[in-house]
Protein backbone atom coordinates (compact mmCIF):
# COMPACT_ATOMS: atom_id res chain seq x y z
CA UNK A 1 0.00 0.00 0.00
CA UNK A 2 1.53 3.53 -0.92
CA UNK A 3 1.94 5.75 1.66
CA UNK A 4 -0.16 9.27 1.34
CA UNK A 5 1.91 12.14 -1.30
CA UNK A 6 2.47 14.14 2.03
CA UNK A 7 3.69 11.39 4.27
CA UNK A 8 6.12 10.00 1.41
CA UNK A 9 6.98 13.92 0.88
CA UNK A 10 8.43 13.82 4.64
CA UNK A 11 10.42 11.07 4.54
CA UNK A 12 11.77 12.30 1.19
CA UNK A 13 12.86 15.27 3.20
CA UNK A 14 13.79 13.56 6.37
CA UNK A 15 16.55 11.82 3.81
CA UNK A 16 17.74 14.77 2.45
CA UNK A 17 18.11 16.09 5.95
CA UNK A 18 20.55 13.09 7.12
CA UNK A 19 22.36 13.43 3.38
CA UNK A 20 21.26 9.93 2.48
CA UNK A 21 19.79 11.64 -0.69
CA UNK A 22 19.46 14.88 -2.91
CA UNK A 23 15.90 16.60 -2.40
CA UNK A 24 13.56 16.41 -5.63
CA UNK A 25 13.38 19.90 -7.43
CA UNK A 26 9.88 20.28 -6.11
CA UNK A 27 12.02 20.83 -2.36
CA UNK A 28 14.94 21.66 -3.27
CA UNK A 29 17.20 23.38 -0.40
CA UNK A 30 19.96 25.51 -0.71
CA UNK A 31 22.47 23.97 1.63
CA UNK A 32 25.12 26.01 3.21
CA UNK A 33 28.49 23.71 3.85
CA UNK A 34 31.49 24.09 6.15
CA UNK A 35 34.12 21.92 7.66
CA UNK A 36 34.91 23.52 11.00
CA UNK A 37 37.24 22.34 13.89
CA UNK A 38 35.68 22.67 17.74
CA UNK A 39 38.12 22.04 20.05
CA UNK A 40 40.09 20.43 17.69
CA UNK A 41 37.59 17.80 16.56
CA UNK A 42 36.78 18.15 12.97
CA UNK A 43 33.25 18.37 12.15
CA UNK A 44 30.98 18.43 8.81
CA UNK A 45 28.13 20.77 8.86
CA UNK A 46 25.21 21.37 6.26
CA UNK A 47 22.22 23.71 7.33
CA UNK A 48 19.42 24.83 5.23
CA UNK A 49 15.39 25.31 5.98
CA UNK A 50 12.14 23.64 4.21
CA UNK A 51 9.03 25.14 4.05
CA UNK A 52 7.71 22.11 6.20
CA UNK A 53 6.17 22.79 9.72
CA UNK A 54 9.02 21.40 12.66
CA UNK A 55 7.10 18.99 13.95
CA UNK A 56 6.31 17.08 10.82
CA UNK A 57 9.83 16.92 9.97
CA UNK A 58 10.69 15.40 13.63
CA UNK A 59 8.42 12.69 12.95
CA UNK A 60 9.81 12.21 9.60
CA UNK A 61 13.53 11.83 10.81
CA UNK A 62 12.16 10.07 13.97
CA UNK A 63 10.70 7.41 11.23
CA UNK A 64 13.71 7.02 9.23
CA UNK A 65 15.88 6.85 11.81
CA UNK A 66 14.04 4.07 13.77
CA UNK A 67 13.41 1.63 10.39
CA UNK A 68 17.82 2.34 9.57
CA UNK A 69 18.41 1.42 13.64
CA UNK A 70 15.83 -1.83 12.94
CA UNK A 71 12.89 -0.88 14.42
CA UNK A 72 11.73 0.60 17.41
CA UNK A 73 13.48 -2.33 19.54
CA UNK A 74 16.78 -1.55 18.51
CA UNK A 75 17.37 2.13 19.23
CA UNK A 76 20.97 3.58 18.12
CA UNK A 77 19.28 7.11 18.58
CA UNK A 78 18.83 9.45 21.20
CA UNK A 79 16.37 12.79 20.95
CA UNK A 80 16.28 15.46 23.27
CA UNK A 81 13.90 18.41 23.23
CA UNK A 82 15.70 21.34 23.98
CA UNK A 83 12.59 23.69 24.10
CA UNK A 84 9.39 24.61 22.11
CA UNK A 85 10.34 24.21 18.64
CA UNK A 86 13.85 22.45 18.82
CA UNK A 87 14.89 19.47 18.56
CA UNK A 88 18.08 17.54 18.73
CA UNK A 89 18.47 13.80 17.26
CA UNK A 90 21.46 12.12 17.31
CA UNK A 91 23.35 8.61 16.30
CA UNK A 92 26.07 6.78 16.24
CA UNK A 93 26.61 4.77 12.82
CA UNK A 94 30.16 2.75 13.09
CA UNK A 95 32.63 5.42 13.52
CA UNK A 96 30.36 8.42 12.83
CA UNK A 97 28.58 10.28 15.52
CA UNK A 98 25.67 12.27 13.66
CA UNK A 99 23.28 15.08 14.99
CA UNK A 100 20.39 16.83 12.98
CA UNK A 101 18.79 19.85 15.01
CA UNK A 102 15.53 21.06 13.96
CA UNK A 103 14.47 24.24 14.91
CA UNK A 104 11.25 26.13 14.03
CA UNK A 105 11.60 29.47 11.99
CA UNK A 106 8.09 29.72 11.50
CA UNK A 107 4.42 28.04 11.43
CA UNK A 108 5.80 26.03 8.76
CA UNK A 109 9.46 26.23 8.22
CA UNK A 110 12.29 24.70 9.97
CA UNK A 111 15.87 25.42 10.05
CA UNK A 112 18.09 21.90 9.52
CA UNK A 113 21.69 21.61 10.70
CA UNK A 114 23.06 18.07 10.12
CA UNK A 115 26.54 18.03 12.12
CA UNK A 116 28.86 14.54 11.34
CA UNK A 117 32.22 14.00 13.65
CA UNK A 118 34.31 11.21 12.83
CA UNK A 119 35.46 9.60 15.85
CA UNK A 120 38.19 7.67 14.44
CA UNK A 121 39.70 10.94 12.75
CA UNK A 122 42.87 12.30 14.19
CA UNK A 123 42.63 15.45 16.53
CA UNK A 124 44.13 18.53 16.29
CA UNK A 125 45.46 20.64 18.86
CA UNK A 126 43.22 24.14 19.06
CA UNK A 127 43.99 27.42 17.71
CA UNK A 128 45.62 29.49 20.92
CA UNK A 129 44.13 32.72 22.21
CA UNK A 130 46.21 35.75 21.02
CA UNK A 131 46.83 36.85 24.51
CA UNK A 132 47.69 34.83 28.40
CA UNK A 133 44.27 34.41 29.61
CA UNK A 134 43.50 37.46 31.88
CA UNK A 135 42.82 35.97 35.30
CA UNK A 136 39.37 34.64 36.16
CA UNK A 137 38.43 34.24 32.67
CA UNK A 138 37.81 30.66 31.57
CA UNK A 139 38.23 29.34 27.89
CA UNK A 140 34.92 27.10 27.18
CA UNK A 141 35.74 26.34 23.38
CA UNK A 142 37.37 27.35 20.37
CA UNK A 143 36.01 26.46 16.77
CA UNK A 144 38.50 27.12 13.30
CA UNK A 145 36.42 28.03 10.65
CA UNK A 146 38.53 26.16 7.66
CA UNK A 147 42.21 25.05 7.51
CA UNK A 148 45.22 27.23 7.43
CA UNK A 149 46.73 30.33 9.44
CA UNK A 150 44.21 32.80 7.46
CA UNK A 151 40.95 30.87 8.83
CA UNK A 152 39.23 32.63 11.46
CA UNK A 153 38.68 30.85 15.03
CA UNK A 154 36.05 31.94 17.27
CA UNK A 155 37.02 31.66 21.05
CA UNK A 156 34.08 31.21 23.80
CA UNK A 157 35.07 32.15 27.18
CA UNK A 158 33.19 33.05 30.41
CA UNK A 159 34.91 35.74 33.20
CA UNK A 160 34.16 35.78 36.92
CA UNK A 161 34.28 39.78 36.09
CA UNK A 162 31.16 41.82 35.16
CA UNK A 163 31.64 42.89 30.97
CA UNK A 164 33.20 46.06 31.66
CA UNK A 165 36.25 44.79 33.68
CA UNK A 166 36.27 41.78 31.73
CA UNK A 167 36.60 44.23 28.78
CA UNK A 168 39.40 46.43 30.14
CA UNK A 169 41.52 43.48 31.50
CA UNK A 170 41.56 42.41 27.06
CA UNK A 171 42.28 46.29 26.54
CA UNK A 172 45.10 46.01 28.95
CA UNK A 173 46.64 42.72 27.57
CA UNK A 174 46.49 43.52 24.18
CA UNK A 175 47.71 46.83 24.28
CA UNK A 176 50.86 44.98 26.11
CA UNK A 177 51.24 42.46 23.35
CA UNK A 178 51.24 44.95 20.60
CA UNK A 179 47.81 44.88 19.43
CA UNK A 180 46.13 48.71 17.62
CA UNK A 181 42.68 49.34 19.90
CA UNK A 182 40.35 50.76 16.68
CA UNK A 183 37.17 50.87 18.58
CA UNK A 184 35.43 50.15 22.11
CA UNK A 185 32.09 51.03 22.30
CA UNK A 186 28.49 49.90 24.00
CA UNK A 187 26.87 47.64 22.10
CA UNK A 188 23.69 49.96 22.26
CA UNK A 189 22.44 52.95 24.28
CA UNK A 190 22.15 51.67 28.25
CA UNK A 191 23.20 47.90 27.33
CA UNK A 192 25.48 46.40 29.67
CA UNK A 193 27.34 44.69 26.60
CA UNK A 194 30.25 46.02 24.94
CA UNK A 195 32.19 45.54 21.45
CA UNK A 196 35.77 45.44 21.08
CA UNK A 197 37.78 45.82 17.38
CA UNK A 198 41.72 45.95 17.18
CA UNK A 199 43.93 44.83 14.73
CA UNK A 200 48.02 43.78 14.51
CA UNK A 201 49.64 43.53 11.29
CA UNK A 202 47.55 40.85 9.38
CA UNK A 203 44.81 40.11 11.97
CA UNK A 204 42.07 41.68 13.70
CA UNK A 205 39.91 40.86 16.59
CA UNK A 206 36.23 41.27 16.89
CA UNK A 207 34.51 40.61 20.18
CA UNK A 208 31.47 40.89 22.05
CA UNK A 209 31.43 41.15 26.05
CA UNK A 210 27.65 40.47 27.32
CA UNK A 211 26.49 39.59 30.82
CA UNK A 212 27.30 35.95 31.65
CA UNK A 213 25.92 33.80 34.69
CA UNK A 214 28.24 34.48 37.06
CA UNK A 215 30.20 37.35 35.67
CA UNK A 216 30.92 38.04 32.08
CA UNK A 217 30.55 35.68 28.45
CA UNK A 218 33.08 36.52 25.93
CA UNK A 219 33.18 35.43 22.32
CA UNK A 220 36.36 36.78 20.05
CA UNK A 221 36.86 35.87 16.75
CA UNK A 222 40.43 36.40 14.89
CA UNK A 223 40.67 36.47 11.65
CA UNK A 224 43.82 37.10 9.34
CA UNK A 225 47.09 35.52 9.35
CA UNK A 226 49.46 36.24 11.66
CA UNK A 227 53.83 36.66 10.22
Amino acid sequence: MLRPERERALLVLALTAIGCMPAPPSFAVEWQVARVRVNGVRLELRSGEFAVAQTALVTAVAMRWQVAAGGPTHPVMSRSEVSAGHTVFGRQRGRLHETVTLRATGPGSTQVLVAVNDLGAAMHRPARLPIRLPTGQRLLQVVEHGDGRAAARTFTLESTKEPQVALSQWRRALTAAGWSLRSVDPASAGSRAWLLWADRGHERIDAAFSPGVDGARIVLQVSGDAH
